[in-house]
């Protein structure tokens, strides 16, 4: 008698899902919480392996980047002060018929390589805070943690 009623037990506890391992639901603006709580809960499975070990080696990719500072640039703000954000559209060249080029010109669909601007550094930078924060959530590493109180 006793083992039919643990045996209803195990059942009961398994059928009503009391057993199942659950990810804490994450609050995040950049992508969907209960999606990431799914795939946390199987995240050993062998749907997802492969994509969190690539997520943790772009993680520590990250980890071991310099930071990048608005400094870190050859172009000057028309301001004169390379603490200012440059910005300069992909398509826009020096006037050639001009000594000092000014104003630019137009060439649509053309891009010019020397147009450079702090967008690409801010893009990295919010890539890395990016992968550093989903890759905390998928492994609670500790060294990510003290990377975010930090940011």
């Amino acid at each position: 008698m006793k083992k039919s009623a643990k045996l209803w037990m195990v059942i009961l506890f398994l059928f009503t899902g009391a057993g199942r391992v659950t990810a804490q639901i994450p609050s995040t603006r950049i992508y969907d919480g209960k999606k990431l709580a799914k795939v946390k809960a199987r995240m050993e499975s062998k749907e997802y392996a492969s994509a969190i070990t690539k997520l943790m080696n772009e993680a520590d990719k990250a980890l071991k980047s310099k930071p990048v500072s608005v400094m870190d640039k050859t172009m000057v703000a028309g301001s004169g002060d390379k603490h200012d954000y440059v910005s300069m559209g992909p398509y826009w060249w020096p006037d050639p018929t001009k000594p000092d080029g000014l104003p630019y010109i137009r060439k649509d669909g053309v891009r010019n390589p020397n147009a450079t601007s702090d967008c690409t550094n801010i893009g990295k930078t919010i890539n890395d805070i990016s992968t550093l924060g989903i890759a905390y959530y998928f492994s609670s590493n500790e060294v990510l943690h003290k990377v975010f109180n930090h940011i």
